[in-house]
Order: C-alpha cells, then structure tokens, then sequence
C-alpha cells in the first residue's frame, strides 16, 4: 500500500489483521502485532500527525485458549521405551512434570532437594545466537511468574536422579 499516515482507515487495519490470519498465524499473533501498530498510531496522534486513531476503532481479535493434550499411559510408555540415555532423563523430567524443554535443559542440582523431596524449577537455558553462532544461555527469567513453582520429588524421579549424580 501507497498512503500516508492520515489515509489509514480502520478497514486498512482489519485487512492488515486478515492478512495475517491468511498467513496461519493464531489469534494471538494479531493481537501483539495490532498492540504494536495501535501504539504506533497513538504516538503520532500525541505528535498532532493524525488527529484520531483509527486502531481505537477495530476490534483486536479474541485470545485464542491453549488447550493442552496430554499422553495416554501407553503412549507414555510407548514413550519411554523409545529413549534411552542421555535422552532418557530429559524426556522423563518433562513428561512427568509438564516441563518446558527450556526448563529441563535448566535445572542444575541445586534445584533439586533430596532432603524435602522437591524439585524447584528457577532457570531456563534457550538457544541464542551470538556472533552468527548458536550457544546455548542461561536464564533465571522464565515465561511467566508461576513459572517458577516448586514440585513435589516422585520416587522414580529421584531414582533416575540419584543414578546420573552417580554417573557424573
């Protein structure tokens, strides 16, 4: 599109909103990019560019709700019997714990309590790219702030546990 700041209609909006559904994207991806372009459009109405802002008048779309699907007992089996080491403790970890894989890759031993039996989970390690190289950091900011929660230490956990303390 070929306009100034003050041909932008709240249709131009919606189409930029549909546009971005036709790509596949979800619900909440427009909601973040119309954030951005609504603020965007807010700052040139504080600079007296445009007088309104036409992202007041489009509706953002409804959040879309994560619904989660879990294993079933043999597909969790299933599971376990298709790894085996060094995978197995990672894969166990997030499958009994709902872990994020970013948290799995973060627990360090101190995170884990043999005497309460807990494990706390407090740190991530992403991928990040650094100098046009991959390395992997580490993080204590995690996703949201009940992110950060304490779980109780099943026995076969700290067994597995227990075994790759041994090793290391």
């Amino acid at each position: 599109l070929d306009i100034t700041l003050g041909e932008v209609t709240p249709q131009h909006i919606q189409d930029f909103h549909q546009s971005i559904f036709d790509e596949g994207h979800t619900p909440n991806t427009v909601i973040h990019y119309h954030a951005v372009l609504r603020r965007a459009l807010q700052n040139a109405v504080k600079k007296e560019i445009i007088t309104s802002n036409p992202a007041d008048r489009v509706d953002r779309p409804k959040k879309n709700v994560y619904q989660a699907q879990f294993y079933s007992a043999e597909e969790m089996m299933a599971l376990f019997d298709a790894v085996s080491d060094p995978l197995e403790i990672c894969v166990k970890l997030a499958a009994y714990y709902g872990l994020r894989r970013s948290e799995v890759l973060g627990l360090k031993w101190d995170a884990i309590s043999l005497e309460q039996k807990t494990i706390s989970i407090k740190h991530k390690v992403i991928e990040d790219m650094v100098d046009g190289k991959s390395i992997a950091v580490g993080e204590d900011v995690l996703k949201t702030k009940s992110s950060f929660r304490t779980l109780p230490l099943l026995p076969s956990v700290e067994k597995l546990l227990l075994a790759e303390k041994e090793k290391q």
